[in-house]
């Protein structure tokens, strides 16, 4: 599958660059499984909501997957329009601490399809996997995969399982802008 992370954070915003590393383990682990994966790094790409667009309508993804803290929750809900206006009916797959810790509150306010809950490594793989079967309703859930059903409430499998750190391989690090 065709996957892409965003780095959530406004360009415009951020003084401070700091390495995407959550994203990096889960771009190793899914390279190594055979998915086809691309980093949007906006802040170290400068990539505005309009440049995001762009590169989304280019690439074609299949799945497009946001990393977060809470600190940006307003972006990412700026941003979740701008995916599904550029890919129409692609899932959309938030995760980071805040979606761990309050994945009800991250789901309604971002209106995205899925959220990765605890550990995504093992999780978001498996996930990746039900989605290219087809699967896409609650009760297909995996563990540490959380949505929204259809009146609202959350539906939650569990906590993801964690990965022991030397099962996860290094970054393809030719995908992350280091030239700054």
């Amino acid at each position: 599958m065709k996957v892409i992370f965003i780095t959530a954070e406004d360009p415009s915003s951020i003084h401070d660059v700091q390495f995407p590393s959550g994203i990096a383990a889960l771009e190793a682990v899914l390279t190594r499984a055979g998915h086809d994966v691309t980093i949007l790094w906006r802040v170290a790409d400068w990539l505005t909501l309009e440049k995001v667009s762009k590169q989304l309508k280019n690439i074609r993804p299949d799945v497009v997957c946001i990393s977060f803290c809470f600190s940006v929750m307003p972006e990412v809900e700026c941003l979740v329009p701008v995916i599904r206006e550029a890919c129409p009916g692609v899932p959309i797959i938030i995760g980071g601490p805040g979606v761990t810790y309050c994945p009800e509150l991250a789901l309604d306010k971002t209106k995205a399809d899925f959220a990765v809950i605890g550990e995504g490594e093992k999780a978001l793989k498996t996930h990746l996997d039900w989605i290219a079967r087809g699967k896409l309703s609650a009760p297909d859930l995996n563990p540490g995969i959380a949505c929204l059903e259809g009146h609202g409430s959350l539906f939650v499998t569990g906590v993801g399982e964690p990965t022991p750190l030397e099962d996860i391989p290094l970054p393809s690090w030719e995908k992350y802008p280091m030239h700054w």
